[in-house]
């Protein structure tokens, strides 16, 4: 059902390309590619939209396209496709932006890279960018401050042709990019210092299809366990199992059990 904009309350700036929604929930902010700015928004109880800036938002650099917020709510990255750069910046607890030091060179992405796609860690401790023209994948570590420092510089990851969008596993173990002009995947493994390392695609096992012009790429969120357990009673004695509960993407390792009375217990 569309929920109404009153007034001018849904505008963006010229040519809004990246949206993304802040973990929790209350912001909403938009890359305005030919206008190089990002449009900022408060998100209400139905879900109307509410601009925090009108005449002046946030300024970013050259053609931002892509755009994301870190796991903890606390920073947000705009990957500047015509300037080759990353524009971060620091939100505060009312939703504006703050733009975030870069000195020197360590907001580049690479000269005439054209940074199209970008994702941030889950774990939040690192950022990476798919550059379109360039064909590779840049790296950077985030700092408690959101501040970036590149972990790749005059070499960093190559992936196929046209590297449009990446998506990160929910474990920050792996990384995946689509690659629009080869119509493939490229898979990376995140080692502990955030440098990727490409996993080998034997055969055709990472193609997308001839001709499919792919442009997106996504990874099933982490599913969280199911609960399920049993009673018994003898006597005074009550015994309880829980070997029913499941996990659809992993192991269940243990049990936390909160009782009636306040006590709790943990089994495995």
């Amino acid at each position: 059902t569309p929920i109404t904009c009153s007034g001018s309350n849904c505008d963006t700036g010229t040519f809004p390309v990246g949206i993304a929604v802040s973990p929790n929930g209350k912001f909403v902010y938009v890359t305005n590619q030919l206008s190089d700015t990002v449009s900022e928004y408060v998100i209400g109880s139905t879900g109307a939209l509410t601009p925090l800036c009108t005449s002046s938002c946030p300024a970013t650099g050259s053609g931002p396209i892509a755009i994301s917020v870190s796991p903890n709510g606390q920073f947000l990255y705009v990957g500047d496709r015509g300037g080759s750069s990353i524009s971060p910046f620091a939100i505060s607890a009312n939703g504006t932006l703050t733009p975030v030091s870069c000195p020197g060179t360590s907001c580049q992405t690479g000269a005439g890279a054209e940074p199209n796609g970008m994702a941030v860690s889950p774990n939040g401790e690192f950022l990476y960018t798919s550059n379109r023209s360039s064909s590779t994948i840049s790296e950077f570590s985030i700092g408690t401050a959101g501040s970036l420092t590149p972990i790749c510089t005059s070499s960093c990851p190559g992936a196929g042709l046209r590297a449009s969008a990446l998506a990160i596993t929910p474990s920050s173990q792996f990384l995946y990019t689509v690659n629009t002009a080869s119509n493939t995947v490229s898979p990376f493994a995140i080692g502990s210092g955030g440098s990727l390392s490409a996993i080998s695609c034997p055969g055709s096992n990472c193609d997308t299809g001839g001709g499919s012009d792919v442009f997106d790429i996504v990874v099933s969120p982490d599913q969280g366990p199911l609960a399920s357990f049993t009673t018994a009673t003898s006597g005074l004695t009550a015994s309880f199992n829980a070997a029913g509960s499941s996990d659809l993407d992993g192991n269940v390792a243990s049990y936390a059990w909160s009782f009636g009375d306040g006590a709790t217990t943990t089994t495995t």
